[in-house]
């Protein structure tokens, strides 16, 4: 008989070695007229009728960010760093394949509670 709590486990690793083996980055261009390669960083303050908004969704943000990455990389299938409660960062894989905003929403919505089920499983 299979032990029930290496199921979940393997479960776990299964989900973590698609992700991972499916690879995968997106970059942003730099439009700048001495580009450097390096990881940059933006902070924007989000009005509070957008907070509102993401409130009813966790997923409406992914899903922006999504989109906007999408357009600035020109890439339909865009990986971004997902920070979980615990304060890791897990990569996210997310599709804007011409859909409407609803469709986009439910779909970060599926990646994220598919990247949750499995944060808590190591991998290198």
């Amino acid at each position: 008989m299979k032990d029930l709590t290496e199921m979940p486990a393997k479960a776990g690793r299964e989900y973590w070695q698609g992700v991972l083996v499916a690879g995968g980055s997106t970059v942003i261009p730099r439009w700048t007229l001495d580009p450097r390669p390096g990881v940059g960083e933006c902070t924007v303050a989000i009005p509070d009728a957008g907070v509102a908004a993401m409130r009813e969704s966790s997923a409406v943000l992914p899903a922006v960010h999504a989109v906007v990455l999408a357009a600035l990389s020109g890439e339909r299938d865009v990986v971004t760093g997902y920070a979980t409660p615990s304060g890791r960062v897990l990569p996210c894989a997310l599709t804007t394949e011409p859909a409407p905003w609803r469709s986009l929403v439910d779909e970060a919505a599926r990646a994220e509670a598919e990247l949750l089920r499995h944060a808590d499983v190591a991998f290198d």
